[in-house]
C-alpha cells in the first residue's frame, strides 16, 4: 500500500463523515499529497480486488487524476449513497458509463486487467 494512497484514503474517510461533500474532499486529498489546491478530474472506477479466500470480486473506487498527470484512487471501495432515487439512478448510470469507458483495475496495483467496454467471460 503506497502511504499516498493511505494518506488520501483515511482523509477520504473523515471528510464524507463530516461534510458529506466529496468534491470538498478530493480537494483536500489533493492539497494534502500535492501542497495545491486543485484537481483535474475524478471518476469512478471498478476495481478487482481478492478476499481472504483468494477469490476475485468487483467494488467501486473514486480515481482521481491531478494537475501534474498523476493517478490516485481509494483504498477502499465508496458507499452509493444518495439522497433522493433520482440521485442514486445518476450515480449508478456514472458508474455504468466509467465502466464501460475506464473497464476494470487492479485494486493492488491500479493497472487495468480488463479493458474498457469488454464483456466479462
Amino acid at each position: 500500500m503506497s502511504d499516498r494512497r493511505q494518506i488520501a484514503d483515511e482523509i477520504w474517510q473523515a471528510h464524507k463523515h463530516w461534510t458529506g461533500d466529496r468534491k470538498f474532499a478530493l480537494r483536500t486529498i489533493c492539497k494534502h499529497i500535492t501542497g495545491r489546491d486543485d484537481m483535474s478530474s475524478w471518476r469512478y472506477q471498478i476495481m478487482q480486488h481478492t478476499d481472504d479466500n483468494g477469490d476475485p470480486y468487483m467494488a467501486v473506487h473514486e480515481f482521481y487524476t491531478l494537475h501534474d498527470g498523476k493517478e490516485g484512487f481509494t483504498e477502499r471501495p465508496v458507499p452509493i449513497e444518495a439522497d433522493s432515487v433520482k440521485d442514486l439512478r445518476m450515480a449508478l448510470l456514472d458508474i455504468l458509463r466509467d465502466l464501460e469507458r475506464h473497464g476494470v483495475r487492479d485494486a493492488k496495483t491500479g493497472a487495468p486487467i480488463q479493458p474498457a467496454g469488454s464483456e466479462d467471460h
